[in-house]
């Protein structure tokens, strides 16, 4: 690290790891912010990457895995068809998706598809609107992932 960097307090992030991302030396430029840009090596690809100080916290590599996840993803009509098919989301508190409790203790109903959030109503109890999204998901997601397999089915011949 040059005496320059010193002077300015900056860490030293020599070897230090960031998801993918390994900071190798510090560079003598800076991003908008005034925060150092680090020469890195991304150990998902072998590519050397520049990433400032601020990037290293939202980026956990040099957009390789970023890149490659859009890749197998597929894409119909705006829909990802893998998104459809997932269950529940990890910091999902009511423990079924499209479904949350609203301040009345009462539990709201949404459910999203094609680039649209539909909006299904509120419900006394939990059975109720989780009865409601299913059968919203029945009328919605089922048709159009049928239709995904058959193409996908024709793709593959």
């Amino acid at each position: 690290m040059s005496e320059k960097d010193k002077r300015r307090n900056t860490k030293d992030l020599t070897n230090c790891r960031f998801g993918y991302l390994e900071a190798l030396e510090p560079t003598e430029h800076r991003d908008n912010r005034g925060c150092v840009v680090w020469k890195c090596i991304c150990y998902a690809c072998g590519e050397t990457a520049y990433q400032s100080t601020a990037q290293f916290y939202h980026n956990k590599s040099c957009g390789c895995i970023d890149f490659n996840i859009q890749k197998k993803l597929n894409y119909i009509d705006g829909t990802c068809v893998e998104l459809l098919q997932l269950k529940t989301r990890k910091d999902n508190t009511s423990g079924f998706r499209g479904i949350s409790m609203i301040p009345s203790g009462k539990w709201k109903v949404s459910i999203g598809f094609k680039g649209v959030k539909h909006y299904l109503g509120i419900f006394d109890c939990f059975e109720e609107a989780k009865q409601a999204r299913l059968d919203a998901e029945k009328v919605m997601y089922l048709p159009f992932l049928d239709k995904f397999e058959s193409v996908y089915r024709m793709s593959l011949k």
